[in-house]
């Protein structure tokens, strides 16, 4: 995952109470908790995402019997990457990253995550662990608070923040 990305995993509204209890009864790890269980019960075809992102994510597609991995072009600004990873045609995670770097690129992520949403039912989460609504504010908020954002808008803060023994 590259800094200038921002990363968001899609959620099924349905349950998520009853899921999140789960959710923070995990062990922290060394990457991120799983958030496979907010889909059970919940039924999302893979073919409905996967025909949305591979007309957005050009580059580099990789498939295995239970997963898709989409990667985008770093050096034109459109580093773009998804992991969809099913069970059968049942998607089981979902999870985007989009390239902050270029105005028209993050716009239409922003749209493309939201139009998606919407549809389908979904909210997010950060890397942080935050859930929020499919609200274009909300989205906007909390890129703006990304890490990604920060880096670009004073890389060398940013990276002195890291060694910050705060």
């Amino acid at each position: 995952m590259a800094i200038w990305q921002y990363t968001l995993i899609f959620i099924p509204i349905n349950n998520f109470e009853e899921n999140y209890k789960k959710f923070i009864c995990q062990i922290e790890t060394d990457y991120r908790k799983e958030t496979y269980f907010f889909w059970e019960n919940y039924y999302l075809n893979k073919n409905s995402i996967t025909e949305k992102i591979n007309s957005n994510i050009s580059g580099c597609k990789s498939e295995t019997k239970n997963s898709i991995f989409w990667k985008g072009d770093a050096e034109k600004f459109k580093d773009n990457d998804c992991d969809l990873i099913f069970d059968g045609d049942s998607i089981i995670e979902f999870t985007i990253r989009f390239d902050l770097r270029d105005k028209e690129n993050t716009k239409t992520f922003i749209d493309l995550v939201l139009k998606t949403a919407s549809e389908h039912q979904l909210k997010f989460m950060n890397l942080k662990y935050h859930f929020f609504e499919a609200n274009r504010e909300l989205l906007i908020k909390d890129i703006m608070e990304s890490n990604a954002v920060k880096f670009l808008t004073n890389p060398e803060e940013f990276l002195a923040s890291l060694t910050d023994n705060k």
